[in-house]
């Protein structure tokens, strides 16, 4: 890899404290200390050029940046510890006194660094309150909007964009997720997309979103992407996140045997750090694609095993999935009562929190229980409550149009196994696209 040589561009902003320690020490460390004779001769050029006297060498001056942002690192940390002790106190309000509490911050601390906490904090929420984590995003936004300009600034700005338009991924809006991410890359378009691991991150986020809306090739490529832009920064952490991702493209696209492959492979690397979090949702992962490839008993056995960190974690999305996949795991050993049971636990779960779709997927599993049983009434009846929770959503009136043709099979008593497949797979697809519309085939119509 070639040196990145000084410029009078960079000299002048490095002068004019328009670099964030962020953006310079690398530079610094990398290069300016190596005392490049290319770079010597630029600074040369440029120091007879001010118009103020400048007698330091270019080695001193490599010295004193050096100095001069190591101690900018350091007034830094102490920012973020002041911010971190007020993120605290945020965070324990409810969302609607948040933004008043942010105005008796002190100034010296609302800004970067308080955004900064609170881009993580909607990153670590996303899973377990989507909502929130859209409002925390939300929140940076109005924080960076008062900071005074520069590149960091808005590098994190772009970040709270494309948090924000990953908890409306999680929250089921793919077409704004996919606009929000799109206009977080435009904002650092002028930089150069921002530095590596940012770019690696909305390579993931975009990923993530692509394999929401069934794109896998492309939802492939962004997360392969990012796992070596992850590798490349150092980042191996974040380079396992985007891998766990990957798993479940591969999972979705039902290649299985990769997918296993790479979970294990995954857990086998996390043995050797303490991360309990990725741990447990790689196993989980892992036990849905067991029981999709019909292990359905060595599925259980993890789910038994995962059961207890979640119960401990609180996280309650966690807990509703640990549910569909139980009852996905008892369809599979023919426990239809078991199923039911865990089935109708998630899908009330998933409605309570707004999920409109996850609600709906959990529901046709729900029917294939019932199918299996021959009971058609039961069928009518969930097909008509489909109705109902599309019914009032604008946004979604193709959807609405397909549940209404299940139901009208439900009503005569014609609901198929495979219009059930048929008809999940479009909900997969409907909220990516707003105008696509649901054609069952004929066989399975009939």
């Amino acid at each position: 890899m070639g040196h990145v040589h000084l410029t009078r561009e960079l000299l002048e902003a490095m002068f004019g404290e328009d670099y964030s320690p962020r953006e310079l020490i690398p530079r610094v460390l990398n290069h300016l200390f190596e005392l490049c004779p290319q770079c010597e001769e630029t600074f040369n050029e440029w120091r007879n050029s001010v118009p103020v006297a400048m007698t330091l060498s270019y080695g001193e001056i490599a010295s004193n940046a050096l100095d001069e942002a190591t101690a900018s690192l350091d007034r830094v940390r102490e920012e973020e510890e002041q911010a971190r002790g007020y993120l605290d106190d945020l965070l324990m309000l409810p969302p609607e006194q948040r933004a008043s509490f942010v105005e008796s911050v002190p100034k010296e601390v609302r800004g970067p660094a308080l955004a900064n906490g609170l881009i993580e904090a909607a990153r670590e929420a996303v899973l377990i309150n989507p909502h929130d984590s859209l409002a925390l995003a939300q929140l940076a936004r109005t924080v960076l909007q008062r900071a005074d300009l520069s590149p960091f600034v808005t590098e994190l700005y772009a970040r709270a964009v494309a948090y924000g338009g990953n908890a409306r991924r999680v929250l089921g809006n793919l077409p704004e997720a996919a606009e929000a991410i799109a206009h977080a890359r435009f904002i650092l378009r002028p930089d150069g997309g921002g530095d590596r691991l940012t770019r690696s991150e909305f390579d993931n986020l975009e990923g993530l979103v692509r394999l929401h809306q069934r794109n896998y090739p492309e939802a492939e490529r962004l997360l392969k992407q990012a796992i070596l832009g992850y590798r490349f920064a150092g980042a191996e952490r974040e380079a396992i996140r985007s891998g766990i991702n990957l798993a479940i493209v591969y999972r979705h696209s039902c290649n299985l045997k990769v997918c296993i492959q790479t979970q294990r492979e995954i857990l086998a690397t996390l043995e050797r750090w303490d991360e309990p979090r990725l741990t447990l949702f790689t196993r989980h992962n892992l036990a849905f694609a067991l029981s999709d490839a019909g292990e359905h008993k060595e599925a259980l056995a993890l789910v038994a095993e995962n059961r207890p960190a979640f119960e401990a974690s609180g996280n309650q999305l966690g807990l509703l999935s640990l549910a569909w996949l139980e009852g996905s795991i008892a369809h599979g050993l023919g426990d239809l009562e078991s199923a039911e049971s865990h089935f109708l636990a998630a899908r009330y779960g998933y409605a309570k929190h707004g999920l409109l779709f996850d609600a709906a997927w959990v529901s046709l599993d729900l029917v294939c229980v019932y199918l299996a049983q021959h009971r058609l009434d039961e069928v009518k009846a969930l097909a008509s409550e489909l109705v109902r929770s599309f019914q009032g959503q604008e946004r979604h009136s193709e959807a609405l149009a397909a549940v209404l043709l299940f139901r009208a099979a439900a009503e005569l008593k014609r609901v198929t196994a495979d219009l059930v497949k048929e008809l999940a797979v479009y909900l997969r697809q409907a909220p990516l696209d707003l105008s696509y519309k649901f054609t069952a085939t004929r066989d399975s119509a009939n």
